[in-house]
């Protein structure tokens, strides 16, 4: 059986406990009111009196329904979602400049670089946000030249963020301006979300993405992509041993084709943050509290039809879990009955029930990256305003540093250079 959730549609039991929920609930598990009754201990004849709406179902009672078949809320402090790609067209617009300086707020004069990627001549970058355009809106083979294509990659997602923090907006908002602005000729053609997995106190209550290859083998996932089911990395799943564990490749496990509209790709992200840190694995888990990576890409036809649901009101975050929850179906085994049990530790991370946010600049912090902003955003300002105290003899370089203040997850990164800075003396 597939379990698939078109988009817009909440996979949620929440709500005013009609029949038709239990209905609906027992069909999508293709289960009869006997096999249900077996299970969950209800008489035949009052399951179908709750499903023809002469007894009223408690809420509490459809919980614990739920609850039969080991299916969980999820823990909204466990996950966080973020837009980790972002590529779109704009139809009738050859004007990069007032695009930079109107939607990302870059007041700068962008130079130009030749390129034939996507079949442009123009590259327009500013850190990790490009804009591609052509040199001339005239075509001698009749391809049409009026518009450009703005890409953002994970790193360019996090620039505009910061952006989009200081002007009190949300991405939301950001993807609505366009459309207001470009109506049809907007076109989003790709839309990555990723889910970061926070390690949890004890790490082995964290789900282990070995697990899935096992599942696989087993048939115990259920989910339309799993004719191109891939993975790669790992090596040795002694977990138990130290050595191993910092050592080994991390793992990533691929459902769809790369070519399709909707691919999901899992990964062990602790590993890539230590290898690209230069730390061990164990270190960055404390210190950036990262455990896996859950990424879906869109594209194309699937991408605008995302869009369209977040134009229409859809939560981004609300909207990619449930397209999660309707996707990917993980087991653990059966019960006594022979029905299938829900892993319990997905459910934690894709289950229903609380709303979910997307965050804002969720990526491993960097000295690196923050001076770089400063440089980019503010260093004019800031020479200016030492000039200041220069001719004046005013202190207001000392006012500006003494009214800042740390925030957690940059005194634990202080912590860890000092610890780092310690072990090389």
């Amino acid at each position: 059986m597939i379990f698939c959730v078109p988009f817009g549609k909440k996979w949620s039991f929440e709500g005013e406990m009609e029949g038709k929920n239990l209905k609906k609930f027992r069909k999508e598990r293709n289960m009869t009111r006997k096999e249900l009754s077996l299970k969950t201990g209800i008489p035949v004849s009052t399951l179908k009196a709750y499903e023809n709406g002469y007894r009223t179902l408690k809420k509490e009672d459809f919980i614990e329904i739920k609850n039969q078949f080991s299916l969980k809320n999820g823990d909204t402090n466990l996950t966080r979602y973020m837009i980790d790609y972002f590529r779109f067209t704009l139809h009738n617009e050859t004007d990069v400049y007032f695009v930079a300086k109107e939607f990302f707020g870059l007041d700068v004069m962008l130079r130009p670089e030749t390129t034939s990627f996507m079949k442009y001549e123009l590259l327009y970058r500013y850190g990790d946000i490009w804009f591609f355009g052509f040199n001339s809106c005239f075509s001698e083979n009749g391809e049409d030249k009026n518009r450009i294509t703005v890409q953002l990659s994970g790193q360019g997602c996090r620039q505009l963020e910061m952006y989009l923090e200081n002007s009190n907006q949300t991405w939301t908002d950001f993807i609505k301006r366009f459309q207001k602005c470009y109506g049809g000729d907007f076109s989003v053609t790709r839309i990555d979300i990723a889910v970061d997995e926070m390690a949890m106190e004890n790490t082995k209550e964290n789900f282990d993405l070995s697990t899935l290859v096992t599942r696989y083998y087993q048939q115990e996932i259920v989910s339309p992509y799993l004719k191109s089911f891939s993975f790669v990395g790992g090596g040795g799943f002694d977990f138990e041993n130290p050595f191993e564990s910092e050592n080994r490749q991390g793992l990533s496990i691929y459902l769809g084709s790369r070519q399709s509209e909707m691919y999901f790709n899992f990964y062990e992200k602790r590993y890539e943050i230590a290898k690209k840190e230069g730390i061990s694995v164990s270190a960055s888990v404390r210190l950036f509290r990262i455990w896996n990576r859950y990424e879906v890409r869109f594209s194309q036809g699937k991408a605008r039809a995302f869009v369209s649901e977040v134009l229409a009101g859809s939560e981004i975050a609300e909207l990619t879990r449930s397209i999660f929850q309707g996707a990917i179906q993980i087991y653990d085994g059966t019960d006594e009955h022979g029905f299938r049990k829900y892993d319990s530790k997905w459910q934690q991370l894709f289950g229903n029930h609380e709303a979910v946010r997307l965050t804002v600049s969720p990526e491993p912090y960097s000295v690196e990256r923050t001076i770089r902003w400063l440089v980019e955003r503010v260093s004019n300002s800031l020479l200016f305003v030492s000039e200041i105290d220069r001719m004046f003899m005013q202190e207001n370089m000392k006012k500006i540093m003494d009214s800042g203040e740390l925030t957690s997850r940059q005194r634990k990164e202080l912590e860890f250079l000092q610890n780092q800075l310690g072990r090389t003396e």
